[in-house]
């Protein structure tokens, strides 16, 4: 069933759209109300409190796993497509430190501390002025 939020009398469509959400919340409330009994009456203290403990975590999840799924399909696809532009743009730069992490640790097996100092400066600027130019070039 599909209701538009957009038409009608505002209390009603909110209610109607809140219910599902605090009943889920009210049988949560009486999962923990049942856990806490049974962990508390067969399982001692220490159990019980381990329990309680977990209990804010579950609930910070719960309330996660719920953002996520409020923004929909066009939204988490939005993401994932930006996700996949920005390591793009990020992989020239990685792959350069990559190659001259290598070239340093050749240099300095061979004791060449003059090629490593004398590379270092043109290095970062083709890592600084190359990042700005892929920024540019996608964005």
């Amino acid at each position: 069933m599909q209701r538009n939020l957009t038409k009608g009398p505002i209390t009603v469509n909110l209610l109607l759209f809140a219910l599902p959400l605090m009943f889920g919340n009210l049988l949560q409330q009486l999962y923990n109300v049942a856990d806490t009994w049974v962990v508390g009456r067969y399982l001692g203290a220490n159990a019980l409190a381990a329990v309680g403990s977990s209990y804010t975590l579950m609930t910070f999840l719960t309330s996660i796993k719920g953002l996520v799924n409020s923004f929909g399909t066009v939204i988490m696809a939005a993401f994932a497509a930006a996700v996949k532009i920005d390591s793009f743009a990020y992989m020239p730069v990685q792959d350069f430190g990559n190659a001259f992490s290598t070239y340093v640790a050749q240099n300095y097996g061979a004791k060449e501390e003059k090629r490593i100092k004398g590379n270092l400066d043109v290095s970062a600027d083709r890592v600084v002025f190359g990042g700005h130019y892929w920024n540019f070039l996608l964005f």
